[in-house]
């Protein structure tokens, strides 16, 4: 499994299932990004690192703040946390493109 060194964390918060938008990488520095959702911040983290893995990638999890455990807000089935990881593919990644 390759290791990310540079990637950047961003919880988006609490929205809607039918309204969330999405996350991209266009006209940004980063290569990919990996996207999580859950009931928590904590678990949509998770997700997001399991989406990693799924690809063959991993991060220094000891290098990543904490994320809440706990809901910000108090919502329905219709909505999740959704938290994202954009990244740069480590060099042996790339020149296997």
């Amino acid at each position: 499994m390759s290791t990310i060194t540079e990637y950047e964390i961003l919880d988006h918060g609490v929205w809607s299932d039918q309204e969330f938008q999405g996350v991209g990488v266009a006209f940004t520095r980063w290569d990919e990004v990996a996207l999580g959702c859950g009931y928590t911040p904590a678990e949509a983290l998770e997700d997001a690192l399991e989406q990693l893995a799924e690809v063959g990638f991993t991060i220094d999890e000891g290098a990543i703040a904490p994320l809440p455990d706990a809901p910000a807000v108090e919502f329905g089935d219709e909505a999740h946390c959704f938290v994202s990881i954009r990244y740069k593919r480590p060099v042996a990644a790339r020149a296997n493109d």
